[in-house]
């Protein structure tokens, strides 16, 4: 059987089937839109649940920060070199500071610290 308490049916209904169409037209528009109004809300609350919960980075444009967006922009024309383009430029290579040795004639002292007994422990 039907359950009572599900569907609550208005006493007022009209017995011409041409209004019952009517008001059952009007339902339906109202429905699909009341549809995409859900469908609107469900989409605002997925953003901002991720907005709140979701994954953080710096680099997040908010409207709050326009400071970030600043630089965010690709070069509009690529940097052309102004030399020749046969031309190829080496980096200069960076020796690493290395330490010379020292010389084989200086004289090899040998030092040899032995620990009291009370400190080997």
């Amino acid at each position: 059987g039907i359950i009572q308490g599900m569907i609550s049916m208005p006493e007022d209904l009209p017995d011409d089937p041409i209004l019952l169409k009517q008001l059952l037209a009007q339902l339906m528009i109202e429905r699909t839109a009341d549809k995409g109004h859900i469908v609107d809300l469900k989409e605002q609350i997925k953003l901002l649940r991720d907005r709140i919960f979701g994954r953080k980075s710096e680099q997040t444009v908010e409207p709050n920060t326009p400071q970030l967006a600043l630089f965010n922009e690709p070069e509009s024309e690529p940097m052309l070199p102004v030399g020749d383009a046969d031309e190829e430029v080496v980096a200069p290579v960076k020796r690493r500071g290395k330490r010379k040795p020292l010389s084989a004639d200086l004289p090899r002292i040998e030092v040899i610290h032995e620990l009291p007994e009370h400190e080997l422990t």
